[in-house]
């Protein structure tokens, strides 16, 4: 990450230009726009390696959002992350996209995480069944390449219950955003945060079904819908679309 002080931050919806450039303590620095940029239901940020030995780091604004699952196609625009030490530029930055499809029928996905070598990973929010009180299968996807294309799908995700905790029971134990780096995998739900732990650093993401999973520490928010690992220090920061509040966890 080329500003590892700071913090991206999605509006998702519609309406999205770009994302959010913030400190943590919330002070809103601009917003970085994309070029580009055609949203439907933007639901994830994140950052990586724009490809496999690059040095640069992108950004990574992924369009995967379908609660009413009816879209065919989601899309995944890239920007290479700029030097924000001057200040949030004005002018949109260059970006360019993917449009990517499921190979089994649509999928809700609000959780992007991105692997070591550049490789664009989906989670889906599984589905809710009123009628039993059970949540269908999450699932993990993988794009190849970055081109247009079918994405790849590497097989269920077993999301533990949450320790404790209310909205599972109303909504299911869904997958709400997510986030990846060296080796670790953050999945937040409605009621708790679970991290992932690779048997090796530098394991590709596609592995991350095998790899030991444990409930982590996690503020109580409402509507909490995405989760990010720390570059600058050790912990995690968790943030609400239903309030300002931005929460940090550290490490234990």
């Amino acid at each position: 990450m080329r500003n590892p002080g700071l913090l991206y931050v999605l509006d998702d919806g519609p309406t999205t230009e770009g994302v959010e450039v913030l400190r943590p303590d919330g002070t809103l620095l601009g917003r970085l726009r994309l070029t580009g940029l055609e949203p439907r239901d933007t639901e994830s940020v994140a950052v990586g390696p724009c490809g496999p030995g690059d040095p640069a780091t992108c950004l990574y604004v992924a369009d995967s959002g379908d609660n009413v699952g009816g879209r065919e196609t989601v899309t995944i625009t890239r920007a290479v992350e700029p030097d924000l030490a001057a200040g949030v530029p004005a002018e949109p930055i260059g970006a360019d996209a993917a449009v990517l499809r499921y190979p089994d029928g649509v999928h809700d996905s609000e959780a992007l995480l991105v692997g070591g070598d550049g490789a664009v990973h989906l989670v889906t929010k599984a589905v809710f069944d009123e009628d039993t009180g059970a949540t269908g299968p999450t699932r993990l996807y993988r794009a190849a390449a970055w081109a247009d294309g079918d994405l790849e799908p590497l097989g269920d995700l077993a999301v533990p219950p949450p320790a404790s905790g209310l909205l599972a029971t109303f909504v299911g134990n869904v997958v709400t955003g997510g986030d990846a780096r060296g080796g670790r995998v953050l999945l937040r739900t409605y009621d708790a945060v679970f991290a992932w732990t690779a048997p090796d650093a530098a394991a590709p993401l596609a592995g991350l079904g095998a790899w030991p999973v444990a409930e982590v520490p996690a503020a109580s928010q409402r509507q909490p819908e995405a989760v990010a690992w720390a570059v600058d220090r050790c912990g995690f920061y968790a943030v609400s679309e239903g309030s300002g509040d931005i929460w940090f966890t550290p490490c234990r």
